[in-house]
Order: C-alpha cells, then sequence, then structure tokens
C-alpha cells in the first residue's frame, strides 16, 4: 500500500471559518495599505514626468528657435549730451537699448564729478 496526497473538498469548522475571516480581513487591509501607496508613489512619479516635460518642451524650443534667455550683466552707460542711458552687454559689449534719462539719471555721482587733482606736493 502507498500513500498519496490529493485536494479534496473539505467542509470549514467554525474555528476555520474565524481563522479565515480574519486571514481575509488582514488581505483587505494589507491591498488597501498597498493601493495607497501606489497612489503615493504614482504621485511621485507623475510630478518627475511632469518636471522633465516641462524641461523637454524647454530645451526642444531653444534648439528649434536657435536661441534662450538668460541673465546677462549689462553696463548702464549714460550720455548727457543726448540725455539717454544706453545698456551693453558685458559678455560680447554689443548694444542692448537705450532709453531717455530720468531725473536720478541726470544727477552725477559725487565721484564722478569731481576730479581730486593731485598737488605737487603730495606727488613728490
Amino acid at each position: 500500500m502507498s500513500l498519496i496526497v490529493m485536494k479534496l473538498q473539505c467542509v470549514l469548522t467554525e474555528s476555520d471559518k474565524v481563522t479565515k475571516g480574519n486571514e481575509l480581513a488582514g488581505c483587505v487591509q494589507k491591498i488597501e495599505q498597498l493601493q495607497g501607496e501606489k497612489k503615493s508613489i504614482a504621485q511621485d512619479y507623475k510630478t518627475r514626468i511632469d518636471a522633465c516635460t516641462l524641461e523637454e518642451g524647454i530645451l526642444a524650443e531653444a534648439l528649434s528657435q536657435g536661441y534662450e534667455y538668460r541673465d546677462v550683466e549689462c553696463d548702464e552707460v549714460p550720455d548727457y549730451t543726448a540725455l539717454v542711458v544706453s545698456l551693453y552687454r558685458r559678455d560680447t559689449g554689443d548694444f542692448v537699448q537705450s532709453r531717455p534719462m530720468e531725473a536720478k539719471d541726470k544727477q552725477l555721482h559725487v565721484f564722478q564729478s569731481m576730479e581730486y587733482p593731485v598737488m605737487e606736493e603730495e606727488a613728490r
């Protein structure tokens, strides 16, 4: 005689039903927890993907247009004769724009308007 194992129908006892019920409740809670984590992770990935998509659009636009806007240091050069202030790029020296002088632009700074003569005695 040999022993074999088979899956056969078995009627659950009350104790089996309580155990299965507790296991089912645990599974339901775990599913809800995992779904919440999935939503949180999905939102995080959506945010990261959206940021990359935005950067992709900016880069594609710069490449297609051949230029982009950057912060560039400029020098303001007053022209007291024409009463305008001209802006020149520091990196290339190119003219950017000019504007009419405002009242504050027309006032010379103390150090711009004064030249300190060197006295002959001081030069020695």
